[in-house]
């Protein structure tokens, strides 16, 4: 059995190493949703994702 993937304050490229991806490919895959990451005070300039944007994140791209 899989262990569900903990949501947490992570940066780019902690999420990014979970999903399997580099970070450049991460910022690809975020770019459609990234209203909803704004929404939650997301700014390209920021190094970390925190909870509720990795949660949004999960939510919609699913578990890493």
């Amino acid at each position: 059995m899989q262990n569900e993937f903990q949501i947490k304050t992570l940066s780019k490229a902690e999420l990014a190493d979970a999903y399997g991806i580099s970070r450049k490919t991460l910022i690809k895959w975020i770019h459609p949703i990234i209203l909803k990451l704004e929404n939650c005070g997301y700014q390209k300039t920021q190094k970390h994702f925190t909870y509720k944007q990795v949660k949004i994140i999960v939510k919609l791209l699913g578990n890493p």
